[in-house]
């Protein structure tokens, strides 16, 4: 069940703001980019700066970054066209430039480099992502705690709108199968967690 996110949010303003108003300790926050930070707005990928940029949200992520220290994960990164330091220049906290895209680990590792996070910590790392593949999976199955984003899927591209829903078809295959688990009593009938 590692791509059931630790939380789920309607927008990544909710997302960001939960993070703001949370007592408890996060060592740094990993964000994506299409379809958290930038509107999707069909286009592959998706322009950077202009009305896909929700300045509410670009103000949150200086107040996530000033507290907990942010960096931004893309999977732009295997673009030819990938513009890091445009990104930087947009957004205000660091992209990594460098490591093998998400799901694998190379991006995460990177992050929480670029973070100063130990790989030990990483349990106190919340990655903002929207992705039930790409992020909640390739994230959640390292120990990184996903908050995920809940975007529209049909303002994407056709080709990665049919990969995300299935995508997000299995993770709610999943926590179907793992709140039906909590329910079923158990296997050895003293109470054990077997099931």
């Amino acid at each position: 069940f590692d791509c059931i996110p630790a939380a789920e949010f309607e927008s990544t303003l909710a997302a960001f703001e939960q993070l703001l108003g949370t007592d408890r300790e996060v060592a740094g926050v990993l964000v994506d980019v299409d379809g958290v930070l930038v509107r999707v707005d069909g286009s592959h990928p998706p322009p950077v700066v202009g009305e896909n940029v929700d300045l509410a949200v670009r103000d949150r992520l200086a107040d996530v970054h000033e507290r907990y220290g942010a960096c931004l994960v893309t999977n732009r990164i295997k673009l030819e066209t990938f513009d890091p330091d445009g990104l930087e220049s947009v957004f205000g906290v660091p992209v990594v430039r460098d490591a093998a895209p998400k799901p694998g680990r190379g991006i995460f590792e990177a992050g929480l480099e670029l973070l100063g996070v130990p790989w030990t910590d990483r349990g106190q790392v919340v990655l903002v992502g929207d992705s039930s593949y790409y992020d909640a999976w390739g994230a959640g199955r390292l120990g990184i705690q996903v908050y995920q984003i809940d975007q529209d899927r049909r303002s994407y591209p056709l080709h990665q709108m049919l990969g995300k829903r299935a995508a997000d078809g299995v993770q709610t295959t999943c926590k179907r199968l793992q709140a039906a688990g909590r329910r079923l009593p158990s296997l050895t009938g003293r109470g054990g967690d077997e099931r």
